[in-house]
């Protein structure tokens, strides 16, 4: 088949939602590399994976659980060995720069998928032995400050897949962190989206020194700006728990946060279609309970206005045939929102905002079982050694 043909490139790089994408959402996508298995990134890269269960001096961890803290700080901590990880690694699929090809090949794969309405997901009368998440994504910091905090529905965990910043600025860092605060739910579990350029650890989106000068500090050389202000822009977000290619585990359930996605106009998180996307996708551990990514996979909740598949075909297959989460959450395509199953897998596009930047559309609820004999009242009791984060390598 002549891909040239079937998918034409017309245009300026694709955005974020619709209305940034041109007639081809693949437009900037590389030439297709060949076929082959991704193993994950080589000894001496990486260390090994970490549980960090780090207090500082008041005895409040950054994550605004007492005690709790995260092991984001140097960012390359190791799956090489880890017991969790999966060695049967996918394929680069032959379509991987060909998105509405491969949705044609491949939906096939989800016989089953349908789509859900939000009362399928929560259990009715006593939830004594279950957890209720609350799921956002992509409020682009139009709720801060407005009556949205009270249309949130309260919970046990937030759950935030990512563009809470329009442009990942201090400021909108603060309102966030603020707004995080405001919310009763005992964890906050966030990740960043392609909107949080300066939360990108390559540097994109820095305003070199702009962190230091905020904290009155002389301009660093450039090896250790970028990571001191990354440190101190991360720091901002302490109420909340911030993932990036890392896990948290509690109560036996296990959160992992993936901001990864294919290269949008706002180039936070944005890798090309194929080889290196699957590298960060083939660090998340098999049988994770819940996997908040930025992006959706390809041909679930990934629609744009103008009907393109925007979704990650190497996120589509390694979600369906080797990680196989319970539930899959995620954002970024703001058209595409809301809740669809496979009968494996429960997907939940949560973007908050409409296609004009607009925050209409509600948190989704779900209720996850604990495992026997754990109840809710053990989830609030519980102290944040309980707490494990465990980090895996980013890019090399």
């Amino acid at each position: 088949m002549d891909k040239a043909k079937t998918s034409p490139c017309k245009g300026a790089s694709p955005g974020s939602t619709g209305d940034d994408l041109p007639d081809d959402p693949t437009h900037s996508a590389p030439k297709l590399m060949p076929k082959k298995k991704v193993k994950c990134l080589p000894k001496g890269l990486c260390s090994e994976s970490a549980e960090d269960e780090c207090v500082n001096s008041s005895g409040a961890g950054a994550h605004g659980v007492e005690g709790a803290s995260h092991p984001q700080d140097g960012f390359a901590t190791c799956c090489e060995g880890e017991e969790d990880i999966d060695e049967d690694f996918i394929e680069i699929d032959e379509d991987s720069s060909y998105p509405a090809d491969a949705w044609e090949r491949l939906k096939v794969k989800v016989p089953d998928l349908r789509d859900m309405k939000p009362d399928e997901l929560i259990v009715e009368g006593d939830r004594k032995h279950f957890l209720r998440f609350v799921c956002m994504s992509d409020t682009h910091s139009r709720v801060e400050g407005s009556d949205f905090v009270h249309r949130v529905p309260h919970g046990d965990v937030l759950l935030h897949a990512g563009d809470f910043t329009m442009h990942s600025s201090i400021p909108e860092l603060h309102a966030f962190n603020d707004f995080l605060g405001q919310l009763p739910h005992k964890l906050k579990i966030i990740i960043p989206g392609n909107h949080e350029t300066s939360l990108d650890q390559r540097g994109h989106g820095f305003d070199k020194g702009h962190a230091r000068r905020e904290q009155g500090l002389p301009r660093g050389d450039n090896s250790s700006e970028i990571s001191e202000e990354l440190r101190y822009l991360r720091g901002i977000l302490h109420r909340g728990i911030l993932l990036q290619d890392s896990m948290i585990e509690f109560c036996g359930i296990k959160v992992y946060g993936c901001p990864w996605m294919p290269v949008y106009a706002s180039d936070g998180f944005g890798l090309p279609r194929g080889y290196q996307l699957l590298q960060m996708y083939n660090l998340i551990p098999k049988g994770v309970d819940i996997l908040l990514s930025h992006g959706p996979p390809l041909g679930i909740g990934d629609r744009t206005k103008r009907s393109h598949h925007a979704g990650c075909v190497e996120l589509f297959n390694s979600v369906t045939r080797r990680i196989k989460p319970k539930y899959f959450v995620c954002g970024h395509i703001h058209e595409g929102y809301g809740i669809r199953s496979d009968g494996t897998t429960t997907y939940i596009n949560a973007a908050v905002c409409n296609k004009n930047y607009r925050p209409v559309h509600a948190p989704v609820v779900f209720d996850f079982p604990l495992p026997a004999p754990i109840t809710v009242n053990d989830f609030h009791r519980m102290k944040s050694k309980r707490i494990k984060v465990k980090t895996f390598s980013p890019l090399p």
